[in-house]
């Protein structure tokens, strides 16, 4: 195959985690004690105001989604700072939820929130 100049070729990639819509990012402090990845769903502590991986079983206030995390944090050792998006749609497929967040309850986490989880068929 011959390719013509400012050609490429390069591997398919998934569809990306953002899809659009108003797309803004805060600046929040990951809690000590979690490694997190990029598209991880965070709720916000009470009590503190740190960021966790938002548990659908916590009875701290994490258990409400405030937000989606943009980037790899590991935060074993120590808080972190982080970026998150707190508006903006999403492939729901990319996210990463607490095993408690059944398929029902991640399609009314977000609800009265500017975030928009969709579906990629």
């Amino acid at each position: 195959m011959s390719l013509l100049a400012g050609d490429s070729e390069t591997a398919f990639a998934d569809a990306p985690m953002v899809l659009g819509g108003n797309v803004l990012t805060n600046k929040g402090t990951l809690i000590t004690g979690q490694n997190l990845t990029a598209g991880t769903v965070l709720g916000r502590i009470t009590a503190s105001g740190k960021l966790t991986k938002a548990d659908q079983d916590a009875t701290n206030g994490s258990e409400l989604p405030v937000g989606i995390l943009v980037h790899d944090v590991d935060a074993s050792s120590a808080d972190k700072d982080c970026i998150y998006y707190y508006s903006g749609e999403f492939n729901g497929a990319l996210l990463t939820w607490d095993a408690g967040f059944t398929a029902a309850l991640q399609k009314s986490a977000f609800d009265r929130s500017p975030i928009v989880i969709k579906t990629i068929i």
